[in-house]
């Protein structure tokens, strides 16, 4: 007779936890470990309650080793054994306490990270503060889809940035949610580690092509801004530098002459607008057109041209400068992706 299926779902998983039925169903394990998570200040405190702590390869041979001392000494009534075996017994025990309170009350803070291009490297920034006035020796830091594991101690009332490495595959979201916060301090006996539940969103542009010349059928018409010293023939004066100004427009000679950084401005109405859109590609894969409508997109900023971008259901309006193709580029890097309210 086969037990009854509800029966057998509450008694092995009650109400009070369903999350551990939900992680099993999904065979998503990693939801039955404890993590440390971010709170509403964006920092990360290490609890007691979210530190494992197990024996390491060198931990078993020392406890098989005072295993078999023990039994020695009960065997040949050596109390001179007894005292050896229960002193390195205290050592190990002490070990284990010192490696768990290794971890215990770091302040674990993530620092923003800026978009990078697909097939790029980048860092996360990760700052670790230890507000105890003792340090904290060899606390590693890894990924778990990485190779790096980097290793800092820790001074008393110090913070430490660590660095770990991702490499961005595809345009799209980065999702960082694998850190592993570890340490085998003092004596390599034990290994103490906690689960990093971050879920920090790399925006990850599409990879430029190395190179599209843009039709002519892209330029829409010619600015009405070129008198107003955004134009492109004619020289008509200078201005002070501004951050957002491309180094084509620096005058570099003024620079020689320790004059400070000027920039020129041009007239004349020649400044044109360009519409980009998957259109002036129709006959290209998608990830082609993308990679190439980032490059153009680049090429446009760098000649202070005026652009705009046309995707189906999303329109960029025409402009200039750092935010507008910041918009460009993550739209670019965006479409067709789908996202958690969609």
């Amino acid at each position: 007779m086969m037990p009854d299926n509800r029966y057998w779902n509450m008694s092995l998983f009650p109400d009070s936890n369903p999350g551990i039925l939900t992680a099993i169903r999904s065979r998503n394990f990693q939801g039955l470990f404890r993590s440390a998570q971010t709170d509403k200040d964006g920092h990360m405190l290490i609890g007691p309650k979210k530190i494992y702590i197990l024996p390491t390869r060198f931990g078993f041979m020392f406890g098989a080793l005072v295993i078999a001392m023990l039994l020695g000494s009960m065997n040949y009534a050596n109390n001179l054994g007894y005292l050896l075996t229960f002193f390195l017994a205290s050592i190990g025990i002490l070990a284990m306490y010192q490696t768990w309170y290794n971890l215990l009350n770091l302040d674990i803070a993530f620092l923003p990270v800026k978009p990078v291009y697909a097939g790029q490297q980048f860092q996360l920034d990760v700052l670790i503060t230890n507000h105890h006035n003792r340090s904290r020796g060899a606390i590693q830091l890894y990924s778990k889809s990485g190779k790096d594991v980097i290793s800092h101690d820790i001074n008393a009332d110090a913070s430490v940035l660590f660095t770990p490495s991702f490499k961005a595959s595809r345009r799209g979201w980065f999702t960082v949610n694998d850190l592993v916060l570890s340490t085998q301090y003092p004596l390599g006996l034990f290994r103490a580690w906690v689960y990093l539940k971050t879920d920090i969103q790399v925006l990850v542009y599409a990879k430029p092509a190395s190179k599209w010349d843009v039709p002519r059928t892209a330029v829409y018409a010619l600015s009405a801004q070129g008198n107003k010293g955004v134009g492109s023939d004619d020289f008509v004066s200078h201005r002070n530098y501004r951050h957002t100004d491309s180094p084509k427009q620096i005058d570099w000679k003024i620079f020689a002459r320790e004059k400070g950084l000027m920039t020129k401005q041009f007239g004349g109405d020649r400044n044109e607008q360009l519409w980009l859109s998957l259109d002036l590609l129709a006959d290209e894969p998608l990830e082609k057109c993308l990679s190439m409508l980032t490059r153009a997109v680049i090429d446009a900023d760098n000649e202070t041209v005026e652009y705009g971008l046309k995707l189906p259901k999303q329109e960029i309006s025409l402009g200039q400068g750092m935010q507008h193709r910041a918009d460009c580029l993550r739209a670019l890097a965006l479409f067709g992706i789908k996202t958690a309210n969609e």
